[in-house]
């Protein structure tokens, strides 16, 4: 069986190497709780930090 998602989550990334991480677990937190299907989307803006390292 195929799941839909339900839900996109797009979280522009500029230079925020500091808050990636937790970012992603609040975000999850409150995702998981609606029970529906999602996905959380970080997509790097041309950071100068180590932002894209992270979020690979």
């Amino acid at each position: 069986m195929t799941r839909h998602i339900q839900y996109s989550v797009v979280v522009p990334v500029y230079n925020e190497e500091l808050v990636i991480h937790e970012t992603y677990q609040r975000l999850k937190e409150v995702m998981d709780q609606t029970k529906e299907n999602y996905e959380l989307l970080f997509v790097n803006d041309g950071s100068k930090d180590h932002s894209i390292e992270i979020l690979r």
